[in-house]
Order: structure tokens, then sequence, then C-alpha cells
């Protein structure tokens, strides 16, 4: 059985993107009768994932989106990126406006502002996800942005265990993501798919995994609210099925549903001498 065990991931943990670092901004994200073009193209988009025994994982991703117009250049001028500071750390390099008559501006550090994902200082919820947001100096209709994301796991999200997917929703603008995975060969990964090319090889104790996802010919997106279940994809997982997924899980949440020493005795201090739970 193969199982869809990573979106089970995403949306258990609601991690994704580092999942799926999708940098670009796409200008038609609602049900639409027609798709309408954003003004840019994403020319190069490439990720190299590898990971171990352990389940930690380093994830490289390449990319260059070029502005047709006016419209594009701004899309493109402002990018963020989502990640989870709990579980990785995450470090950019080779930010930079690329002229189209090939001139190089680099992004000045002071452009590059790293925030928690939610800024409302009212809201009384906080938690560890962070957006890292880069602006790029003077983009014109021709001209090209490009970076390199790299985000190395500080801990596995399940101690030996790795998922993740990838996505290509059906209203992005063409272009072709290229995707290798290499993980031991103690660990297959085992996959599911939807319209993508992929190929697996040995190499010693690695298997690697080797996918293109092409867009060709975008179209408005036919569900809303969701871009995953109309998108080329490609998921993976080490787990054998959704009963060893639940086991593992169920492992994990146990002990956060016991309350530790400190817990107690904050309760204690709140309720006090209360006697009966209506005073407690």
């Amino acid at each position: 059985m193969i199982a869809r065990i990573g979106s089970a991931f995403l949306l258990l943990l609601i991690s994704a993107t580092f999942v799926s670092a999708d940098v670009s901004n796409t200008a038609n994200t609602g049900h639409a009768s027609a798709w309408v073009d954003p003004g840019w193209r994403r020319t190069v988009a490439r990720y190299v994932v590898t990971f171990d025994e352990q389940g930690l994982s380093t994830t490289v991703f390449d990319f260059e989106i070029q502005a047709l117009n006016e419209k594009g250049a701004e899309e493109i001028a402002q990018q963020a990126t989502a990640y989870n500071s709990y579980f990785d750390e995450l470090s950019a390099s080779d930010l930079a406006t690329v002229k189209a008559d090939g001139s190089v501006i680099t992004v000045d550090e002071r452009a590059i502002r790293d925030q928690p994902a939610s800024a409302d200082s009212s809201s009384p919820y906080f938690d560890e996800m962070r957006q890292r947001i880069v602006a790029y100096p003077h983009v014109a209709p021709g001209d090209k942005v490009k970076g390199r994301l790299t985000y190395k796991a500080k801990r596995p999200k399940f101690a030996g265990e790795f998922a993740r997917y990838w996505i290509q929703p059906a209203d992005q603008p063409p272009e072709t993501i290229e995707l290798t995975v290499d993980g031991p060969a103690s660990r297959p990964l085992r996959i599911a798919r939807r319209d993508v090319e992929h190929a697996e090889e040995r190499s010693g104790e690695r298997i690697v995994h080797h996918v293109r996802l092409r867009q060709e010919t975008p179209r408005p997106r036919q569900i809303d609210g969701g871009r995953f279940d109309d998108a080329r994809r490609f998921e993976v997982s080490t787990f054998a099925d959704y009963v060893a997924f639940a086991a593992m899980l169920n492992a994990r949440n146990a002990p956060m549903a016991m309350p530790d020493e400190g817990l107690r005795k904050l309760s204690t201090e709140i309720v006090g001498d209360a006697g009966n739970n209506r005073l407690k």
C-alpha cells in the first residue's frame, strides 16, 4: 500500500513549505473561468534533498524568476519564505537581481527581514513559524531574481522517519521543477505521484529518486480553498502505512498528554484549597 503520508504530515504538523518551498507569489489564487497570467515565469526551480537514518534532512532549493512585464516585476521584487524555526534552520545565499543586460545586483543584507509568521501584537498565540522576507533591488521587466535557500533540520519530526511532498498547482505559470531525493537504502521510500516523471537509481548504500514536474499549459484551479488535489505532485514516506504512522504519532504525543511537575505546581497555585469541581 502506498499511503499518502506526505500530505498527512503537513496537515498534522502544519509545517511546508517548508515542505515545498514556493518562493513565488501566485497571482491567481481563487477560482476563475480563465487563467490570469501573473507576468512572471520561474525559469529555475531545483530541489536537492538528502536525509539520513535518523530522519534528519537537508534541502537545497535553487530558484530563478523572470519578470515579463511591470506587473510581474512588482510581484517578484519581494519574496517571502515560510519555515518552522523549531525543526529547521533556514539560510539564504546568492540572492541577487540579474538585469536584462546581464549585470548582477546583490541583495543588501539590510533588505532581508526574518520575522514571526504572525506579526499581530494583539494575538495571544505564538509559535515557531517564521517568514524570511527578501526585497530585491531595481527589478524591471526582463530582469530576474535568483537565490538559494538551504533548510537544515535541527531535529526530525519523527525519529528515524522521513516524509515530504512537492506540488505544482494547476494555475502555476509554465515551468519545470527538478527534484532529487537521496536517502539511505536502509530507509527506502514509498512513493505516490500524479502527472510527474520519475526514475530511481541505487548508488552504493543510497537510493536516489529523480523527478520532474512539467507545467506547460496552466489552467484555473478547479477546487476552491486548496492547491493540492488538482496539482501535479510527488509524495514520499518511509512509513510502511497509516497504521505505522498512527503508532508513531501516538507514541510522540502520549508524553505531552501527561502534566509535568511544573504544570501540576501551577495548577495547585491557581486552585489553592478549593474543595469541589465548581470552585476549581
